[in-house]
């Protein structure tokens, strides 16, 4: 039986950030893999071209069981599960090419939020009991949010199979251990991958 395949997309750095641990994570699932699933992944550049990279895979007919998005919470204490990505741009500081969009919409004609279609109750059960993970209904303004939104519209408007799709963002290292950060990553995936 072949194993459910699942895309895990990361962040290059951005901003005054000499890292971004959502592309330190993505490697390591890069390198190492998820037990159990056929992981891919994908380095994403913070600007248009890469919020676009996976709505534009899943147009072109790509099929995944799964799409977990990494990006990173700077300001946060938590790891925060993403309920909605949101039809807004909010963007306070330029992304990678010099792109500054303060406010609008991101898809014209589209909906204003799109709610994941990942089980909340299979990721409920998993977390109940972790106190660095908790659920966030505000994603940002900012590219991780694009991105987001943009594969969730393409998946409702493709024809091929919908894959689960979900934003995690992870706070920097300093403050929860990357390596309890990437096995938080990898119980997500196989939450992702298990049809409730």
């Amino acid at each position: 039986m072949a194993k459910p395949r699942i895309l895990v997309t990361g962040f290059t750095t951005f901003s005054t950030h000499s890292e971004n641990i959502s592309q330190s994570i993505m490697e390591e699932i890069s390198n190492n893999g998820i037990d159990g699933l056929d992981a891919e992944t994908m380095l994403l550049t913070v600007d248009e071209i890469g919020s676009k990279a996976v709505a534009r895979e899943l147009s072109s007919g790509a099929e995944f069981r799964a799409i977990l998005h990494l990006g990173l919470s700077a300001g946060s204490e938590r790891i925060l599960m993403e309920r909605y990505g949101r039809n807004e741009f909010r963007m306070g500081i330029p992304d990678n090419s010099g792109r500054l969009v303060k406010h609008g919409g991101i898809i014209d004609h589209a909906p204003e939020h799109i709610q994941t279609n990942a089980s909340v109750c299979v990721l409920d059960d998993e977390f109940d009991n972790d106190d660095d993970v908790i659920w966030s209904e505000d994603a940002g303004g900012y590219v991780c949010n694009e991105t987001y939104f943009r594969t969730l519209f393409a998946a409702g408007v493709s024809f091929g199979s919908t894959p689960t799709i979900f934003l995690l963002h992870l706070p920097d290292g300093k403050q929860i251990a990357p390596s309890e950060q990437l096995s938080v990553v990898k119980r997500v995936s196989k939450c992702l991958c298990t049809i409730p």
